[in-house]
Formats: structure tokens, sequence, C-alpha cells
């Protein structure tokens, strides 16, 4: 399921709430499992280049907003492999 920026900041912030009210802990590291997965804003649709950079503006924003460091995974593009040339 593929979830927008808006729903992951109101996650991390009732995580936040949720880890110091019951358990007296901050949150202070968030990690993207799936960064492909993360929805893209409409304006940004069909071109992949500029949903990536929306996205990862977006989680630094988010980041520095709430003080917690972010992690973000991505799948790589394994073409490199196809060719004689095998270097990334």
């Amino acid at each position: 399921r593929n979830v927008s920026v808006s729903q992951m900041l109101s996650t991390i912030r009732k995580a936040r709430r949720v880890l110091m009210d019951n358990y007296g802990v901050s949150l202070d590291l968030v990690v993207v499992d799936h960064m492909g997965l993360v929805a893209p804003p409409s304006t940004a649709r069909g071109n992949r280049t500029q949903e990536m950079s929306f996205i990862s503006n977006a989680m630094a924003k988010i980041a520095k907003d709430e003080h917690v460091a972010m992690v973000a995974l991505s799948q790589l593009n394994r073409d490199s492999e196809k060719g004689d040339d095998t270097r990334p």
C-alpha cells in the first residue's frame, strides 16, 4: 500500500506521542523500508526523477521539523549488469 508524505508525517507524530506517553522514550530514528512505495504528489506523477526528488525533499523536511534521523531505502537499478561492462 502506498503511503503519502502527509500520512507518513501523521504516523511519525502519533508514534512519538505513543512512545513518550507509554514508555517515556523519544523517537529518534525513522526508517522508510522502500522509498519507491511512497506516493508522489499528483503534480510530479509520470516523471520518476521528479517523484523521487519530491519525496526525498519532503522526508528531509520532516526529519528537520520533527528532529528525527531518517533512513530511506530504495531498490537499485540493475540494468548495468545486462551489458558487457558491469560497473555501476
